[in-house]
């Protein structure tokens, strides 16, 4: 990552250059936006969590076959790539893929969260864990 090392850079990037209606670049952006939390941990972990959550996208009912070749393309890429780091490649999806529906993963608790809660105007939300925190 050049311009940043958390991610975000990356996201900012894809937001200049992403033109309506190119359904292969909202997929990668939304995958590294759906991995930021990861990547603010661990930079060297972008190429895993591309593969895991575009690799459906490669074979997805609904999804252009122009847009499934492409990111075929960019994930063979990927994968043949000598990053000079061992990494996990994942073989399946990851649970939270770039073609659905997942606004954002919220971090911070260091146990289960029991409940959540949101403002009747719908812009705050609360959780509750048993590590006995709000947030």
């Amino acid at each position: 990552m050049a311009r940043s090392d958390d991610g975000n850079g990356i996201v900012d990037d894809y937001a200049m250059i992403e033109e309506d209606g190119d359904q292969t670049i909202k997929l990668v952006k939304r995958a590294i936006e759906l991995s930021l939390p990861t990547l603010q941990i661990d930079p060297r972990q972008l190429a895993g969590q591309l593969v895991g959550r575009l690799v459906a996208s490669t074979t997805g009912c609904g999804i252009d076959s122009s847009v499934q070749l492409e990111v075929s393309e960019l994930l063979c890429k990927l994968k043949s790539h000598d990053f000079g780091f061992d990494w996990w490649c994942p073989m399946t999806p990851t649970w939270d893929r770039a073609e659905e529906a997942f606004l954002r993963k919220f971090t911070g608790h260091t146990n289960a969260v029991q409940s959540v809660s949101w403002s009747i105007d719908g812009k705050r939300i609360v959780s509750g864990s048993w590590d006995t925190t709000l947030r």
